[in-house]
């Protein structure tokens, strides 16, 4: 696969990270606890960050990205 898809959400402390179909971990409010919530299961959570770091390391490898915010202060971070 070279296409992906990557969801954003920010979290109350202010970090993006990256997710598909969040509305399960609505309840999430801090990085931490985003870490937390996939520690069991087989998914990496990741940052903005991380994912730069993963498609410089894949040049090859293309995103299509969403992001579930409308609030404009939200968007700018």
């Amino acid at each position: 696969m070279r296409l992906m898809e990557a969801d954003f959400y920010l979290t109350k402390d202010n970090h993006i990270v990256t997710a598909h179909n969040f509305n399960h971990l609505s309840k999430i409010t801090t990085f931490e606890e985003f870490k937390k919530s996939y520690a069991k299961g087989y998914l990496t959570p990741m940052t903005f960050e991380d994912l730069v770091i993963f498609m410089e390391q894949h040049p090859d490898l293309h995103f299509i990205t969403d992001t579930k915010f409308t609030d404009i202060e939200c968007i700018q971070i």
